[in-house]
């Protein structure tokens, strides 16, 4: 039977107010790359206040995928034929990450065979300022695009821990029209819980950083989304735009079904990978499997 939504992995963005928005600030995360893009197409005094703060990005951003060995099944469209060399390489990160404390090479490695984290993505979102003025957070929000869930190959690595991300804001990627939510503190796992802005307000002053940690869940869809951040300061409004290195975050959901192991459904996808505890043999390596014999036992 497959877990309550929220042992799956969803997320998106939130709520409170803004004004008028004059001018979009793009943020490329890792690294932060700023571009701003005026939307005011009418000419203002050269002397406004409001202009001048306009041409500053009331906020900039920074942001990272993290990865955690507890949340290692990995979902990708197309059928994925690992070689032995490439296998060897992901483990060597896999297991060096491991040791250091750092999988980003591991995160890396599992991206660059086309494939994305199941269920729920956590992100470190750091927010900054450049204004000198106070800058008010209104509100984080997700741009998001959905369909059906990912086919081609699961790479099945059952969690040894906490099968969902821990985060401070939560994303319902699923709902109809999903907002910033707390992350609660569950059982096992944490739960979606009120609107999160409703009675939270971030300020940032110039050399004074903010970070949140955002996950983002589904159980229905795969996903592609970009962060959303508003802003105001002095009458000025901005949206500061955060993704993945100039491309949006990703996270599909499994395909579910019966059997031992219900989630993933085995037999759906044209690729299967065990590793890790799922390795009888104490081989945490990637190893190739019939997919429509395979169990996951």
């Amino acid at each position: 039977m497959r877990k309550p939504w929220y042992k799956r992995a969803t997320t998106r963005l939130l709520a409170a107010a803004g004004a008028l928005a004059l001018s979009v600030a793009t943020s490329v995360i890792t690294g932060v790359a700023q571009k701003l893009v005026d939307g005011d197409s009418q000419a203002s005094p050269a002397t406004s206040p409001a202009r001048s703060a306009a041409k500053i990005p009331l906020v900039t951003a920074a942001a990272r995928v993290l990865e955690d060995l507890d949340q290692d099944i990995w979902v990708a469209g197309a059928p994925v034929d690992l070689t032995p060399a490439r296998i060897a390489r992901i483990q060597q990160a896999r297991n060096r990450g491991g040791t250091q404390g750092d999988l980003h090479d591991y995160l890396s490695g599992m991206t660059q065979v086309g494939a994305v984290k199941s269920d729920g993505i956590a992100i470190d979102l750091n927010l900054a300022t450049r204004s000198a003025s106070q800058v008010r957070v209104d509100r984080i929000r997700l741009a998001s695009q959905c369909r059906d869930p990912l086919a081609g190959t699961v790479f099945y690595s059952p969690p040894a821990g906490p099968a969902m991300p821990i985060g401070k804001i939560g994303f319902d990627l699923d709902s109809p029209a999903p907002v910033a939510r707390k992350l609660v503190d569950g059982d096992s796992e944490q739960k979606l819980g009120a609107d999160y802005f409703a009675d939270n307000v971030q300020y940032l002053k110039k050399d004074d950083g903010f970070a949140y940690r955002v996950v983002a869940r589904t159980s229905k869809h795969y996903c592609e989304f970009r962060i959303l951040v508003d802003a105001s300061a002095d009458g000025v409004s901005q949206t500061t735009t955060v993704d993945d290195q100039g491309r949006p975050f990703r996270v599909s959901a499994l395909i579910c079904g019966d059997g031992p192991v219900p989630c993933p459904k085995f037999s759906a996808y044209r690729r299967v990978y065990s590793g890790g505890v799922a390795n009888a043999d104490g081989n945490g390596a990637w190893t190739a499997k019939d997919p429509k014999t395979y169990n996951g036992l």
